[in-house]
């Protein structure tokens, strides 16, 4: 953890590991705090750094640094960057005075003098979507960078101000001379990925893999274990769960046989997952978005042993390489791709008499109803991207709409307004790049929480599809190589590396659970229901409490929030929210696959 701020008095109090050079910078005083293992702080002359890397001790190197921090005294400017494969969250805020406050932490801000208020204005996004797309936050004055990218802050009038905001990795420069062979971007992307782990070899003694038995992870676990000789896997279950259904463990020990890993499956009990769930929360500071999120917290504090301080996951590589919903995207509109891909035939398609004789004639055929998804211009696909009926805003929509926009008294176009911001600056990009854009800043949101959870162990989290190589192969390939099957380009990669058909052939799982195993009264959340009720009421609660996915989704998020409200916001300890609602304690079971 860290936190950097120059304000106009020096801090009195500022967090657990001080380093607080002896200057002044145009007459603000520079405080840098350094609290974890992974964060760094130096000085050379008049320039500092701080970073968050997997090795420190070496200084910035790219590939292992997660978070850089560069000031320029004689300059009096800022440069702050925030990798994809890290996930650490990066907040920033400049308050009334013109102070400048950055940190991983919002705690540390608080405990340097920044107010903690919950930005109502983002609720509504947050009910649907489940988390709030960077720069905006949960928080009121409080702004987070992007995954993946830089910003820029300067000394302005005796006032620190945001100066620029640039996106890395996320540029479809050098399309020009594109891939199209799908197996010369398999063997590419697995060069790639295998020199990324490799760099991990300062830390080659603490690594873990998590391994669920998707291709995603198999691949990684296979490329960990050649480079350097990891024996160990790890997966997670839910203790709610029922037997027949828990593909996951399923799935993992499956994998972990085929590798001859020895893997290692952890189910909490309930009253450790429930514990977990509060625990969690106050860990990342922002409701924890997925309910596995819980099961890795729990799996990082008893699962991993003390030395595995480095844990890799697969996070990021469907972003990159197609989405199961761009994939039935691109099975409808196959043989009009080009056209639609390109700008000008897209424009003369898209015209209404042209539109209207085409449909005529395809219609004959069967075959008008893809032209239409494709160029009618009230498809969801083709509607302006402020539209919230945009296929964008609707497929990755969690929370149940309705109750969303009656119950904070907004409209539609309200919840995608802030998103829509943000997006804007890539509208001249194709659905597909958009869509992938979109992916990869939910990938950030989940590996920042992560990060947190796992980081509370004294652990790191490190995703290797992301670094940034790997990201400009990705934005290489054309999305017809990429999409031709599913997981085209991963599978051909698992294949490459020997993976036994047997992984490489299943069936793609979500690696989820039902809201019918949770979504009910008398459940596994049962503890929690009164205090939701104490912030939206038992009538809400009761109808949102149901087996109906956007119904559950949004219970879910309501119990989230109930409860990052009380410990982040009012500031009240997990331990006195447990006692309150009456969760006693309770232990995790963790057991190596040979013992199941």
């Amino acid at each position: 953890m860290f936190l950097v701020a120059l304000t106009r008095a020096p801090l009195n109090s500022a967090g657990p590991s001080v380093w607080t050079p002896v200057t002044t910078i145009r007459g603000f005083h520079l405080t840098m705090v350094t609290g974890s293992w992974m964060a760094r702080a130096i000085r050379d002359g008049h320039r500092w750094e701080l970073i968050e890397s997997v090795a420190p001790e070496l200084g910035h190197v790219a590939g292992l640094t997660l978070v850089r921090v560069s000031l320029e005294a004689a300059g009096a400017t800022l440069e702050i960057s925030r990798s994809h494969m890290g996930g650490r969250p990066v907040y920033y805020h400049f308050n009334s005075s013109g102070e400048l406050f950055c940190s991983s932490h919002v705690f540390l801000l608080s405990q340097a003098g920044v107010r903690l208020r919950e930005n109502k204005r983002s609720l509504p996004e947050f009910f649907i979507y489940q988390y709030v797309l960077p720069p905006n936050t949960l928080f009121e004055g409080i702004a987070q960078i992007p995954g993946g990218a830089a910003i820029r802050i300067g000394l302005i009038d005796d006032r620190w101000h945001l100066t620029d905001l640039t996106y890395h990795n996320l540029s479809p420069a050098g399309r020009g001379g594109r891939l199209q062979d799908a197996d010369d971007v398999a063997h590419r992307a697995r060069e790639l990925l295998a020199q990324a782990i490799a760099k991990l070899t300062p830390r080659r003694d603490a690594l873990a893999a998590l391994l669920s038995g998707g291709l995603d992870s198999s691949v990684l676990w296979t490329l960990l274990h050649r480079v350097h000789g990891v024996p160990r896997s790890y997966s997670a279950g839910f203790p709610f769960e029922a037997p027949d259904t828990n593909v996951e463990k399923e799935y993992a020990l499956s994998a972990a046989a085929a590798f001859g890993s020895v893997h290692c499956y952890f189910e909490p009990t309930p009253a450790d997952y429930v514990r977990g769930v509060v625990e969690s929360i106050g860990a990342a500071e922002v409701p924890v978005q997925h309910l596995q999120s819980v099961l890795l917290y729990l799996l990082f504090r008893d699962g991993l042993s003390s030395h595995e301080r480095l844990v890799l996951t697969g996070e990021g590589a469907d972003a990159l390489f197609g989405l199961d919903s761009l994939m039935e995207l691109f099975r409808r509109e196959r043989r009009l791709f080009r056209l639609r891909e390109s700008p000008i035939a897209s424009r003369i398609l898209s015209t209404r008499p042209v539109l209207r004789a085409l449909r005529s004639l395809l219609a004959l055929i069967g075959k008008g109803w893809a032209l239409e998804s494709t160029f009618g211009s009230d498809s969801p696909r083709n509607v302006a991207l402020h539209n919230p009926a945009h296929l964008l805003w609707a497929a990755r929509r969690f929370g149940n709409e309705e109750w969303v926009c009656r119950h904070f008294g907004v409209k539609p176009e309200n919840v995608i307004a802030e998103r829509y911001a943000v997006l804007r600056r890539f509208a001249d990009r194709s659905l597909y790049d958009l869509w992938a854009i979109y992916v990869t800043g939910e990938v950030a949101a989940t590996l920042s929480i992560f990060s947190k959870l796992a980081e509370r162990s004294g652990k790191v989290v490190y995703a290797p599809f992301l670094v940034p190589e790997l990201m400009e192969l990705a934005w290489l390939a054309p999305w017809p190589v990429k999409l031709e099957a599913p997981k085209n380009i991963v599978r051909r990669m698992a294949r490459q590396l020997g993976i036994p058909e047997s992984i490489v052939t299943r069936p793609k799982s979500s690696f989820g659970v039902s809201p019918e195993r949770w979504a009910h009264r008398h459940g596994i959340f049962e503890a929690f229901v009164p205090l939701v009720q104490t912030v939206f009421g038992a009538a809400e609660v009761g109808a949102m409490l149901v087996p109906d996915h956007d119904r559950a989704f949004t219970f879910w998020s309501m119990l989230n929030y109930a409860i990052w409200r009380s410990v982040v916001i009012e500031g009240e300890t997990v331990e006195h929210l447990l006692d309150r609602v009456g969760i006693p304690p309770g232990r995790g079971i963790s057991r190596p696959a040979a013992d199941l």
